[in-house]
């Protein structure tokens, strides 16, 4: 189990998941740097860092209740770490193996032509999702937490939840992951040469990663996120009429 005096090459020698992690992190530190002092050096919550690596390593048996404390500031620093690591490392990653199996298949097959759709048009859903929830509900959620903080907000976040609403933001929010299962498909429908079979084995696993990466991501969103901010709206309605 990791703890905040777990040393960096420590934690990376538990799981390939960890790298994963702190990749996000964009931390300068020496192998003999703990865990505590990356979380220091980044910014981050060192408990929530402590958690998430174990979270990653152990990702069956950690319960999301266990992230329901952390703040908001915390849950979305998060959340667009990842935002920035999906779209510059793991969304590319996959597409430069498409483009392989792509390259290398001799005939045009109509599964690989229909994974790179698939794909191409994943991407698109995405970062479009990805823009909603930073231009939108990540400004808005600092806004709910100024206001239950300090009472000298609440005129300004009045303004706002009439703009919009975490019951709008909810009701516009699309699953991923079900798009994402497209592309799996198409993967699984793709029979490979000798010469595909290892960027296909390769696709394979970056896919299977991500899609537990980007599952964890939706949990800390829709499960710890979002019911805070309803919450905090609900409150502030309530001191209104009041």
């Amino acid at each position: 189990m990791i703890t905040k005096e777990t040393t960096l090459t420590q934690a990376l020698a538990y799981s390939y998941k960890t790298q994963a992690l702190l990749s996000r992190c964009d931390y300068n530190c020496s192998e003999n740097s703990t865990i505590s002092q990356i979380a220091q050096q980044t910014n981050l919550n060192e408990n929530f860092l402590v958690d998430t690596l174990n979270h990653f390593i152990q990702f069956q048996y950690l319960s999301i209740d266990e992230f329901k404390h952390y703040s908001i500031d915390t849950l979305v620093n998060y959340l667009e770490r990842s935002h920035k690591y999906y779209l510059e490392k793991k969304l590319p990653e996959m597409e430069q193996t498409i483009n392989i199996l792509v390259i290398n298949n001799k005939v045009n097959h109509p599964a690989l032509e229909l994974l790179k759709l698939f794909f191409l048009e994943y991407r698109k859903e995405l970062v479009s999702h990805f823009e909603l929830e930073e231009d939108l509900l990540f400004p808005y959620a600092c806004f709910l937490d100024k206001a239950a903080k300090g009472p000298h907000y609440l005129p300004m976040i009045l303004k706002n939840i009439q703009k919009f609403s975490i019951k709008q933001f909810v009701q516009a929010h699309e699953n991923s992951n079900q798009e994402l299962s497209k592309v799996r498909e198409a993967i699984l429908s793709y029979k490979p040469s000798p010469t595909d079979a290892s960027p296909y084995r390769i696709l394979l696993e970056q896919l299977k990663h991500f899609e537990q990466d980007l599952n964890f991501h939706a949990m800390i969103e829709d499960e710890v996120l979002v019911p805070k901010l309803g919450k905090i709206e609900m409150q502030l309605k309530s001191s209104k009429l009041n």
